[in-house]
């Protein structure tokens, strides 16, 4: 090697010994270099300001970010610091109307060294990061050309205090918003060389915010796509049909309408019980408008124990006209927590009504009947085996614990609410009927012989409430046997809901009858009757199928009996009536009660048919005939007292109305009635 390339090779050689040696000794510079022009310190100035209601009297106080003491600093090089910049120690001051300091919280301490922010002013981001209702806000600091570091703080009644700190975001703005993925938690987003873009993801734990996790943002695309709802409707000739990710299971009963518009729960879940991926969805649809159609995560979390936790997830309903509530959980730091949120239909906004309820301690639980009373606007959870009853108070955010316990035996649910969710039969000892102040309104001992399951039936209006017995334990009573035993009852005793027997109505015990509720006629203080005998097959003690029905109007009031006459088809009836079936595998039933007459619908297969009554008192009747593959669908024309028919090439299983013109199938098949009868 000839001497001119060794002398050059260690020139090479000297400089990046120099550079080493110079990195080494001084990192990276978080502040402008020192040009500072001759002025002295400077005291006292705002560099952002935000007006805010502190503590909520209707008054907007003022939160600053002042520099206490610095200077400004002028870097004529090149880089991220060229320019003007406020330089020293910063405090973040709320102060009042009249600019008296009500707080102050010196900011530098928490970055550990001076502060730095290009002359002018910026915007301060404020949020509510942990649902306490108290603002909270960023203040962050140049790190590298990936991005800035951020401290998050909230401005208390006690005082200004950090909250979260060494946040490492891609963003370049001195105060900056999280994205919200829960009430209590957010989502943050920064560059890493190696890896890529990072989603990493904080949750309040009631002191502070910490990192729960975190996964490349290309991962997380992937898992959105095969995780993600993909709500989409596809239009037909009747209507339109809802489809989405078959991952997903539809809660069909949990679906909450108000007047055109559907909130429909989705749940996704995998895994093992112990370690279980849980998302739960709610879907908006306004069947007028379909351009309205979005979806809302309201679950996103792992769960340990599913089996048990799902017990306690419940979309209860309309907590007000645009709300709907709802229980949840989170998994932080490894514990399991339930609160309770609501949704608002039109903002898609999610709030936490209270959190830690219902309540665990201990090992998971898992719940038994879980119920809302819109009247009394509270929630009631009630653990299974342990029996605890906790009631939650959405109006007063509170929850009272009930003294007594309310047990189950496995299979058994013991407690039954009444529809609107104000009172409960509770089986123990004793029958007691209870309210949710755990009043004892009545005590109803048992009776002689068997009682059936489940125990206590209730008037759709809450009025009364009834239970099935026998005169005797004879197992030639028992019509079902597979899980429990369900019985053919022999009697029935009717209580009002202050726990007065009204009624106790007996079959005939010579001509081996039964009897059951088969509806109720609340308009009339009624109860329609099923009277049925058994087919005694030889060779069977137990489990004979029902026969030869008959019904009777019974009259709660005068206590008088009405036979009925049962026609064959629903034409024979000049002026049907819906009456609601009370019997669970039973369709409902049509009945001219001026003529005395009843109709029952056929329920099993191949025909199945579905008396239903829209909004505005329209009957009609949905046939299903699963061999074609098809459903006809009569309306009656009250003028002529005739039925329009109409035929759907396609089956639409348990219809339910959604406004006043749209039927809506358990495969979520919508049929516009508009266009089937249009002629």
């Amino acid at each position: 090697m000839s001497r001119r390339r060794w002398i050059w090779v260690g020139s090479i050689l000297f400089v990046a010994f120099i550079l080493l040696f110079v990195s080494k000794d001084k990192p990276f510079q978080k502040v402008p270099k020192v040009m500072k022009p001759e002025d002295s310190l400077l005291h006292e100035v705002p560099i952002a300001q935000k007006g805010l209601d502190w503590n909520n009297d209707g008054k907007q106080e003022k939160l600053s970010i002042v520099m206490t003491e610095g200077e400004l600093r002028v870097d004529r090089n090149p880089g991220p610091f060229e320019g003007e910049f406020y330089v020293g120690k910063f405090a973040a001051e709320l102060s009042d109307s009249n600019g008296k300091v009500l707080q102050r919280f010196d900011l530098t301490s928490t970055f550990q060294q001076e502060l730095s922010f290009r002359k002018g002013t910026f915007e301060l981001a404020l949020d509510d990061y942990n649902d306490d209702n108290y603002w909270d806000f960023t203040i962050g600091q140049y790190a590298s050309s990936n991005g800035y570091v951020y401290n998050l703080y909230t401005v208390r009644l006690d005082g200004i205090s950090i909250v979260g700190n060494e946040i490492f975001t891609a963003a370049s703005d001195y105060s900056i918003y999280f994205l919200k993925d829960s009430p209590i938690s957010f989502l943050n987003r920064y560059y890493d060389n190696s890896r890529g873009m990072i989603e990493a993801a904080y949750e309040w734990d009631g002191d502070v915010f910490k990192k729960k996790g975190e996964i490349s943002v290309e991962e997380k695309q992937s898992e959105e796509l095969r995780k993600a709802l993909r709500l989409t409707v596809t239009l037909n000739d009747y209507g339109f049909n809802l489809l989405y990710n078959d991952s997903y299971y539809m809660n069909f009963e949990e679906i909450i309408d108000e007047g055109d518009k559907l909130a429909i729960p989705f749940i996704f879940s995998e895994g093992p019980d112990n370690s279980t991926s849980l998302r739960r969805v709610i879907g908006l649809l306004d069947v007028e408008s379909l351009n309205s159609l979005s979806s809302t995560v309201i679950t996103d979390t792992t769960v340990h124990n599913y089996y048990n936790v799902s017990s306690a997830l419940q979309v209860f309903g309309l907590l007000n006209d645009n709300q709907i509530v709802y229980s949840n959980v989170t998994n932080s730091d490894g514990a399991q927590v339930y609160r309770i949120d609501t949704l608002d239909l039109s903002t898609s906004k999610i709030e936490t009504i209270i959190m830690g309820a219902p309540s665990v301690s201990g090992e998971q639980d898992r719940f038994a009947r879980n119920w809302f009373s819109p009247e009394l606007k509270r929630l009631v959870f009630n653990k299974y085996h342990e029996g605890s009853l906790e009631v939650i108070d959405l109006k007063e955010r509170s929850l009272k614990k009930f003294h007594n316990k309310y047990q189950h035996p496995w299979p058994f649910f013991m407690t039954v609410p009444s529809p609107d969710g104000t009172i409960f039969w509770h089986e123990g000892h004793t029958f007691q009927l209870i309210d949710l102040e755990e009043n004892v309104l009545a005590s109803v001992p048992y009776p002689a012989g068997m009682i059936d399951y489940p125990t206590w039936i209730w008037s759709e209006d809450s009025r009364y409430s009834a239970f099935y017995y026998t005169f005797d334990d004879n197992r030639k009573h028992v019509i079902d046997s597979v899980e429990i035993d369900n019985i053919a009852p022999q009697g029935i005793r009717i209580f009002s809901r202050e726990g007065k027997e009204v009624a106790n109505v007996k079959s005939d015990p010579r001509t081996d009858e039964y009897v059951e509720i088969a509806g109720w006629l609340p308009e009339r203080n009624s109860v329609l009757l099923r009277y049925f005998h058994l087919d005694r097959k030889p060779g069977r003690n137990e489990n004979f199928p029902i026969l030869n029905s008959t019904y009777k109007l019974y009259d709660l009031g005068k206590r008088t009996f009405t036979g009925l006459k049962t026609v064959k088809e629903v034409s024979e009836l000049d002026e049907p009536h819906l009456i609601a079936s009370a019997i669970p595998y039973m369709h409902h039933f049509m009945a001219d009660l001026g003529s005395k007459f009843i109709w029952e619908a056929p329920y099993q297969s191949p025909l199945q048919d579905y008396p239903i009554v829209s909004p505005s008192d329209v009957l009609y009747i949905i046939r299903n005939d699963e061999e074609k593959a098809q459903a006809e669908i009569a309306r009656f024309d009250k003028a002529n007292h005739s039925w329009e028919k109409r035929t759907l090439p396609f089956n639409l299983h348990s219809p339910r109305f959604v406004g006043e013109n749209w039927l809506m199938g358990g495969e979520l098949v919508f049929v516009d009635l508009r266009k089937l009868f249009t002629e």
